[in-house]
């Protein structure tokens, strides 16, 4: 008896950790649907498939919602024929999978936290290795899973908790991440993001000569000490300490004649909005005049574009309508902004504010954005304003199933001290 008692209790563990580490995971990765999809790009790109920037974010999302669902369903205990077989088969995948990039190392991380949490591939890969384990004792034990509601109450609580999911994701995409875990959050200081924080590497230069035949190795203070006969063969560079780059070393912005304008932008008292777009063409040339329009500031661009776009009929009035325009990698300006396009609030070199394209329009209609105002009221547009709704709908979520669980619970025992 006491050692079922002991096997429910290590069950019952076991289903609440793999079941949080799943809902963690797709939360994470869910608070930047946009990142995961880079990510998954990359995926792509390691096993030479060309992936579409569109797809790869429904991948994300379903990706996310996926593993929240599995968490969910581990942690409510529901249908345990059905989620352990799902849960090894996601499981099993997943090993193979962090075993590969282990090993070959196609990316730098797994990216299974999003930018929450960076962990190694080996990291990642043992970390799976535990999960799996614990997923193959849940899977041979299910008739000692716990079960927080009843088979009813179960299927709504997955359905409501998949629904709640999918706001969420949705919400961080259109008006970018709740939770901003890159270097270019709000409150950075331009100057500081791009000039500090890096440092020297660490090397070891040794050089090798060969002489009858036979090579040796020298360092360079004693090459003074070789004669003719010694024949140079090679170089060896010893990394004792990479080098290491600022932050936000890749926020460069260039103006057309190559010249930077950073130093201007950082060192700019008054406020600037600075619109990023890493593709301008995926943008419709009219919500970019109806911004130039409608903003009672002018508005400066950064694009990843080449300045040849004004060449383009459909571009070609946008050129003279921006104050200034700059040119930036792609790469970086999906980065600093996870929109297309985006928009930035600089003031004193720093970023005081940041917000998607979409949200442009509502922060004007709202009045935080005004002409007649000596300078921008920032934030510019709240994150209750954004996340509000999906952030109630969150916690009615948790309350009711929480409570579900602890009515049933209180229930349970009262008929066991009936009978």
């Amino acid at each position: 008896m006491q050692w079922i008692k002991s096997k429910k209790i290590l069950t019952t563990t076991l289903q609440i950790i793999v079941g949080l580490v799943f809902v963690f995971s797709g939360l994470m990765k869910g608070i930047d649907p946009v990142g995961t999809a880079i990510k998954i790009g990359e995926y792509f790109s390691s096993f030479g498939i060309h992936s579409n920037p569109s797809v790869d974010l429904v991948f994300s999302v379903a990706l996310n919602l996926f593993e929240s669902a599995l968490g969910i369903a581990l942690l409510l205990g529901f249908r345990p024929t059905k989620t352990k077989f799902v849960a090894l088969a996601l499981m099993g995948a997943m090993t193979l999978l962090t075993l590969y990039i282990y090993i070959f190392n196609p990316v730098t991380d797994c990216g299974c936290f999003g930018d929450a949490i960076i962990i190694s591939n080996k990291a990642t890969f043992w970390k799976n290795v535990v999960l799996l384990s614990f997923i193959i004792y849940l899977y041979f034990n299910t008739d000692h899973w716990y079960h927080w509601l009843n088979v009813k109450g179960n299927n709504y609580a997955l359905l409501a908790g998949v629904i709640v999911f999918l706001g969420f994701n949705l919400a961080n995409i259109k008006h970018l991440p709740i939770i901003d875990f890159r270097p270019y959050k709000v409150g950075s200081d331009l100057m500081e993001l791009t000039t500090t924080g890096g440092s020297e590497g660490e090397y070891i230069y040794n050089f090798v000569y060969q002489k009858d035949g036979v090579e040796k190795v020298f360092g360079i203070d004693e090459l003074n000490d070789l004669d003719s006969t010694w024949i140079f063969v090679r170089d060896e560079i010893e990394v004792i300490k990479e080098a290491t780059r600022p932050l936000g070393a890749d926020f460069v912005l260039t103006r057309e004649d190559g010249s930077n304008a950073m130093e201007d932008l950082a060192y700019q008292e008054s406020e600037a909005i600075l619109v990023i777009s890493p593709d301008i063409t995926a943008v419709q040339p009219k919500m970019l005049e109806e911004m130039v329009e409608k903003s009672p500031y002018p508005l400066l661009l950064a694009m990843g574009n080449t300045a040849d776009i004004w060449s383009d009929p459909r571009y070609t009035k946008l050129e003279k309508r921006f104050a200034e325009i700059f040119f930036l990698d792609k790469t970086t300006a999906i980065t600093i902004v996870r929109s297309n396009p985006g928009v930035l609030l600089i003031k004193a070199g720093k970023i005081v504010d940041k917000l998607s394209g979409s949200d442009f329009d509502s922060a004007l209609n709202r009045g935080v954005i005004k002409s007649n105002s000596p300078s921008l009221c920032h934030p510019i547009y709240s994150r209750f304003d954004k996340f509000g709704f999906i952030g109630i709908l969150s916690a009615l979520y948790i309350l009711i199933t929480l409570c579900g669980g602890i009515i049933r619970r209180i229930n349970i025992v009262k008929r066991k001290k009936e009978k």
